[in-house]
C-alpha cells in the first residue's frame, strides 16, 4: 500500500517536472525568441530525461523523491551561474521544495533544504547579482530570498509533519476500519453459516426427534412383547433347569462307568506288563540257547573236520600196512630162493607179513569205527544245524511276540490316557452342568427381576414420548426465530 502512494508522487513529480519545463521554454520562446527559448529548453530536455530514469531506477522511493527535487533545483543553480538573472527560478526552486513536500517526509525535506542552501550560498559566492538581481548587490536581500526559502521550507516541514501524523492515523484508521469490516463480514458470514448449519441442524434434530418418537413408541410395544417374553424365559429356564438335573445324574453314572472301565483297563495293563516280563525272559532264554546251540555246532563241526584228518592218517597207514606186507611177501619169495640161507629171513618176514596184516586189521576197524562216529557227528550235524534254525525262527517268532506285546502295551497306554483325558472331561462336563444348573437358577431369578425393570422401564419410556412432544414442539419455535435472524443478517 504504502509503495503505491509512493508511485503516484513519483509520477505526479515527472509531470510536474515535464510541465514546468514546457512552460519556461514556451515563456522564453515568446519573450525573448527562439535563442532564449533554445537556452531553456535543452537543458530542460536533460531535466526530463534525467528525471524519467529517476523514475525507473530501482533504488528507495524516499531516495528518489529526494533526487526529483534535486534534479531541477541544481539545474536551477547552475542556471544562477551561467545566465542572467531571473525572477522564475527562484519560483522554481521554491517549486522543487514542494515536490520533496508531497512525499511527507520531514527527514527528506530536511536535508534537501540544506542542501539547497548550501548550493545557493556557493552560487552567490560566485555569482552575486545573479542571485539578488540587477542593481547594487545587497547581503540583505539574498538574506530575505534565504529567510523566505527557509520559511516556506519552515512551513512544508509543519506540514509534512503533521500530514504525516495524519496519514498515519489516516491509514491506520482506513487499516482498523478494513480489518473491522473484514470482521464484521466474516461475523455476519458466520452468522449466516451457523444460521444455515442451525436450520439444517435442526431440520435434522426434528427428523431425529420423529424418528425418535416413532421409536419410543416402538419401544414401548416392544418393552410390552419383552416383558411377556421374560416370563415365558423364566418357564422355560424353570424346565431347562429340570432337563440340567436328569442330565447331570446321567453324567454322573457315566462318570461311575468310566471309573470300572479304568479300573479293568489298569488290570489288563498290568497282565500285560506281567507277559511282556515273561516274554523278555524266554527271550534272554532263547538268546542263550541259540549262543549254546551255535556252539556246539562248532564244536560237531571241529569234531567233524578231525574225524576227516583221522581217517586220512588211517589210510596213510593202511597204505604203509600194505606196502609192508608186499614187501614181506616178497622177502619170503626170496628166502625161499636162498633155501636154508633164507630161513631166517623167512620167519622175520613171516612176523612182519603178520604184523602188517595185524596193522591192516587194526586200521580197517579203527576206519570203521571213524567211520561210523563220522556218520554219528554228521547226524549230530545235521541236528545241531536243525536246531539252530528252529532256535533261530523260535528267536524270531518271540522277537514278533515281544514286538506284538510291545505295541500292544504302547496302545493300552494311549487307551489308558486316552481314558484318563475322557475321564477328565466328564468330570470337567459334570461340574459345567452343576454351574449350569446354578446359572440358570440365577437366570429364572434375574428374569423375575428383569419383569418387574421392564414395567418400570415401560412407564419411563411412556413419560418420555410425552417429553418428547415437549421437545419437538421447542424446535419448531427454534426454527422460527432462527429464521427470523437470517432475515436479518441479510438485511
Amino acid at each position: 500500500m504504502q509503495h503505491d502512494n509512493y508511485k503516484r508522487v513519483h509520477k505526479v513529480c515527472v509531470l510536474v517536472t515535464i510541465l514546468i519545463v514546457l512552460l519556461l521554454s514556451i515563456q522564453a520562446f515568446f519573450t525573448s525568441g527562439t535563442s532564449q527559448f533554445f537556452k531553456i529548453a535543452i537543458p530542460g530536455s536533460a531535466i526530463i530525461m534525467i528525471t524519467i530514469l529517476n523514475y525507473f531506477l530501482p533504488i528507495n522511493d524516499l531516495v528518489k523523491g529526494f533526487l526529483f527535487g534535486l534534479i531541477p533545483g541544481a539545474v536551477v543553480i547552475a542556471l544562477f551561474l551561467f545566465t542572467h538573472y531571473a525572477l522564475n527560478k527562484h519560483y522554481i526552486l521554491i517549486a522543487t521544495v514542494a515536490l520533496v513536500a508531497l512525499y511527507f517526509k520531514k527527514e527528506i525535506l530536511i536535508i534537501y533544504g540544506i542542501v539547497l542552501d548550501v548550493l545557493l550560498i556557493l552560487a552567490y559566492v560566485i555569482k552575486p547579482e545573479n542571485i539578488s538581481g540587477p542593481g547594487e548587490v545587497r547581503l540583505s536581500d539574498f538574506v530575505s530570498i534565504l529567510v523566505i526559502l527557509n520559511g516556506i521550507i519552515v512551513l512544508l516541514y509543519l506540514l509534512c509533519k503533521w500530514g504525516r501524523n495524519i496519514i498515519d492515523d489516516a491509514y491506520q484508521n482506513k487499516v482498523n476500519a478494513e480489518n473491522i469490516l473484514n470482521e464484521l463480514q466474516n461475523t455476519f458470514q458466520d452468522v449466516e453459516n451457523n444460521t444455515n448449519t442451525l436450520d439444517q441442524s435442526l431440520s435434522q434434530l426434528n427428523s431425529n426427534i420423529s424418528n425418535l418418537q416413532e421409536s419410543s413408541q416402538n419401544i414401548t410395544l416392544s418393552m410390552q412383547e419383552m416383558a411377556k417374553a421374560i416370563q415365558e424365559e423364566a418357564s422355560g429356564a424353570y424346565h431347562v433347569n429340570e432337563t440340567m438335573v436328569s442330565s447331570k445324574e446321567i453324567v454322573s453314572e457315566t462318570l461311575e462307568i468310566s471309573n470300572g472301565v479304568i479300573d479293568k483297563t489298569n488290570q489288563m495293563n498290568q497282565n500285560l506288563e506281567e507277559g511282556w516280563y515273561k516274554i523278555e525272559q524266554m527271550d534272554q532264554q532263547m538268546s542263550i540257547l541259540s549262543a549254546s546251540i551255535s556252539a556246539a555246532n562248532s564244536t560237531v563241526n571241529g569234531l567233524q573236520s578231525s574225524m576227516q584228518k583221522i581217517n586220512t592218517l588211517l589210510g596213510g597207514i593202511k597204505r604203509i600196512a600194505d606196502q609192508t606186507n608186499l614187501l614181506a611177501l616178497n622177502a619170503s619169495i626170496e628166502s625161499a630162493r636162498a633155501g636154508e640161507q633164507g630161513k631166517g629171513f623167512a620167519v622175520v618176514a613171516g612176523e612182519i607179513g603178520k604184523l602188517a596184516e595185524q596193522s591192516a586189521n587194526i586200521v580197517r576197524d579203527i576206519t570203521a569205527l571213524t567211520t561210523g562216529l563220522s556218520e554219528q557227528s554228521m547226524e549230530t550235524y545235521e541236528k545241531v544245524s536243525q536246531g539252530m534254525m528252529a532256535t533261530t525262527d523260535g528267536l524270531e517268532l518271540i522277537n514278533h511276540i515281544s514286538s506284538y506285546f510291545r505295541d500292544l502295551r504302547k496302545a493300552y497306554e494311549a487307551t489308558n490316557i486316552d481314558i484318563s483325558t475322557v475321564m477328565n472331561k466328564i468330570e470337567t462336563v459334570s461340574r459345567l452342568f452343576t454351574e449350569a444348573g446354578v446359572q440358570i437358577q440365577n437366570i429364572a431369578s434375574i428374569s423375575e427381576e428383569n419383569a418387574a425393570a421392564t414395567q418400570e422401564v415401560l412407564a419411563t419410556t411412556e413419560n418420555e414420548n410425552k417429553e418428547i412432544q415437549d421437545i419437538y414442539s421447542s424446535i419448531h419455535i427454534i426454527q422460527k426465530l432462527s429464521l427470523k435472524l437470517k432475515q436479518l443478517t441479510n438485511n
